[in-house]
């Protein structure tokens, strides 16, 4: 009698631990797939702003070098 409540209860908490294993992994899953929609809902925001940037031009600054002096010297 002893054995086969034993053997029961064995069983019993496999069948448990199976049960929890996959709700866990379900939970997993479920969290990662929202993470993964979010993640796309914001990366295309983002797109959106970027593309929607107007960009002004600059002056930039002259990449010339300045003329160079020269000395002559009359005798």
């Amino acid at each position: 009698m002893i054995r086969l409540a034993m053997d029961s209860f064995a069983e019993n908490q496999k069948a448990e631990n199976e049960v929890f294993k996959c709700t866990l992994q379900q939970a997993i899953v479920t969290q990662f797939s929202i993470l993964g929609e979010s993640l796309i809902l914001n990366l295309q925001q983002a797109q959106m702003r970027l593309s929607s940037v107007v960009v002004a031009p600059m002056s930039l600054p002259s990449t010339q070098p300045p003329p160079l002096v020269t000395h002559t010297s009359n005798p």
